[in-house]
Parts: C-alpha cells; structure tokens; sequence
C-alpha cells in the first residue's frame, strides 16, 4: 500500500458577491457549512481516468453528507440569510436589466452571481429554505476544491506509481479530514490520505 499524504487550502472566491451587502456575512456561512463536512472517506474506482468521473462521484458523497448535518447558525441568521439572498436575487435582476441598457455594468462581472442565484432559483422551485440554498451552493463549492486537490496532488501520484507498477493497482482510498486553520473564517485547510492498495 502506497500513502500520499498532504494538505489542500481552500480559500473561496465569490467575486463580486464578497463585495454586496452581506457578502462578508454570506461567505463566513458558507465556510462553516464546509467546515462541516468534517472527515470524508471516498473510494474510487481503479481506472478513474474521465475527470467528469471524479466530479460525480465527490458530488455524490457530499450530497449524501450534507444531508446529515445543521445549520451553522442561530434563527436570526438563518432569517438574515433569508434576507441576504431575496437581496441579491432584486439586486441582480436590476444589475442585469441596467447590463442591458449598456451603463457600466459587465456580463463578466454578473456572472459572478449566477451559480449562487441559479441554487436559490431551483431551490425556490422545490419550496426549499435559504438553508437548502447555502448548503447546495457548499456541496457545489466544496466538490470543486476536491477535484482541483486530486488532480493536482492525487492523479499525479497515481500515474507515477501505474509506470512503476504496472497493472498492481488493486484499490484507490481518498481519506479527507476539514479543518479551520484559526486565523481567519475565508479559509480551510483539507488534510488529505490518498491511499493506493496494490494486489498481492
């Protein structure tokens, strides 16, 4: 058995929504909604090759947490959530429409707002809370980091060892603990195990 170990900073961008009002507020929730995820342990199939592969199988296993765990607040901050998002949902709307009317306004610095609203827009559809919201749009922004950390730190270990050992491969184990590095609630640190079992 062959062990990658190491650790993955995660520190989110989310553009010109950090900048609204409430963005400050909005971003500290979603970082304690990733925080939450905690320990994860994610097996993989042998022959992961196809990145879209790795994207839904880290999906899966964060929609199957998220599931199980709180939100990260009181009732006023749930409310203020509430808030925060039917905020955004009218600013963007007015933002877009004065996009359309050529002022100073740019499609690339709207789209900083589109995931975020196309969560809260297929969430209000559903009849679902602002928590829903936060918690798809951690699953969405916490599933990235994992796929930049594994094909950044993960699938270049796994080519190394197949050119050494060919066709020795008998099973891929991705152990992730989550924690706050303590000076600062915009970031995270993933401390990673990325175990390669051999056969025989």
């Amino acid at each position: 058995m062959y062990k990658v170990r190491g650790d993955h900073f995660v520190q989110p961008n989310l553009g010109l929504l950090e900048y609204v009002s409430g963005g400050d507020f909005y971003k500290e929730l979603l970082i304690k909604s990733m925080n939450l995820f905690d320990q994860l342990t994610i097996s993989l199939p042998t022959d992961i090759e196809n990145p879209d592969d790795v994207t839904r199988i880290f999906n899966k296993c964060l929609n199957e947490r998220s599931g199980t765990i709180k939100f990260p607040g009181n009732k006023n901050e749930l409310a203020k959530l509430d808030k925060y998002l039917k905020g955004l949902n009218k600013e963007y709307r007015q933002w877009n429409f004065m996009s359309m009317m050529e002022t100073c306004y740019t499609d690339a610095v709207l789209d900083d707002m589109k995931p975020l609203l196309e969560i809260y827009e297929f969430c209000k559809l559903q009849g679902d809370s602002s928590w829903d919201v936060l918690r798809e749009h951690a699953v969405e922004t916490f599933r990235e980091e994992l796929v930049r950390m594994f094909d950044e730190k993960c699938r270049p270990a796994l080519e190394l060892f197949r050119t050494a050992h060919k066709g020795k491969v008998s099973g891929l184990e991705l152990a992730i603990k989550v924690y706050n590095p303590g000076y600062g609630q915009g970031s995270l640190f993933l401390s990673f195990t990325f175990l390669i079992k051999m056969k025989g």
